[in-house]
């Protein structure tokens, strides 16, 4: 029998698989020591004489291909606070074994935090509130988050693979 793939030895592949997408579109990525201010890479790249620096957050969710392909990835609000211009979250939608079937998701933070507002909410008995960023293949290769009252999705595709926002 094959063994699973733990959950977080999936956060750390799907930063490896972040690192290694960003070095193939030219994009300078440095790892931190530790995880204390939800900052997973540092990332550098010239535009001219000027030099950009970004700051990532990774975040994992499975892809399921049962129905319409989706991946569920609830989020507490803390993990959403960051809102500065250079600051980036990475969804990471792949397969089970984390195999080229992976979708990547480029959102600034200040587009998550438009995007958290018109998305369903989970509320915690423990009074935490919990985003639901469970992205959807609504379409042929259009992607989005269902919105709070079900009457479609926040549409997401032009963040797919959208390395650029980060030169």
């Amino acid at each position: 029998m094959k063994e699973k793939v733990k959950s977080g030895h999936k956060e750390i592949i799907s930063e490896t698989i972040v690192k290694l997408e960003l070095f193939k579109n030219r994009i300078n990525a440095y790892s931190r020591f530790l995880d204390m201010d939800r900052i997973d890479f540092i990332t550098r790249t010239k535009k001219g004489d000027k030099i950009i620096y970004n700051e990532i957050q990774v975040k994992y969710s499975r892809l399921y291909l049962e129905g319409m392909p989706h991946s569920w990835k609830p989020l507490k609000e803390k993990e959403l606070d960051r809102m500065e211009d250079n600051f980036f979250y990475i969804f990471v939608i792949g397969g089970e074994e984390l195999r080229n079937e992976d979708y990547l998701f480029i959102i600034p933070s200040k587009d998550v935090h438009k995007i958290k507002e018109e998305i369903k909410v989970i509320n915690r008995e423990n009074g935490e509130k919990e985003y639901a960023f469970n992205i959807w293949e609504y379409g042929e290769n259009k992607w989005g988050l269902k919105r709070r009252d079900d009457k479609g999705y926040v549409d997401i595709t032009n963040y797919l693979n959208a390395f650029d926002l980060l030169k």
